[in-house]
């Protein structure tokens, strides 16, 4: 804190975002991709300085780690399939 200033700062709160559901019809703990029920992680749509936009209108899919990013055809190693969830 800012003390001995002769005029401190108040404090501040960070703006907290909503995070909406996915409009794909994913659920957490069931992969979007293969259909199996397993842990998940969210993938989003657009990445990069997208990212937000993704978050923000609800674009994306929860996917298990074999479909998001360890398996052959995982959404992150093979253009193709990136390119499929792109255009769901």
């Amino acid at each position: 804190m800012d003390v001995g200033l002769k005029f401190p700062k108040g404090k501040t709160k960070k703006k907290r975002i909503s995070h909406p559901a996915s409009i794909l019809g994913s659920r957490k703990g069931r992969c979007y991709l293969c259909g199996r029920y397993t842990q998940t992680e969210e993938h989003h749509i657009f990445g990069g300085p997208n990212r937000t936009l993704s978050e923000q209108y609800g674009l994306k899919a929860d996917l298990c780690l074999e479909c998001h990013q360890f398996g052959a055809h995982a959404v992150h190693k093979d253009q193709a399939v990136m390119d499929e969830t792109g255009s769901l």
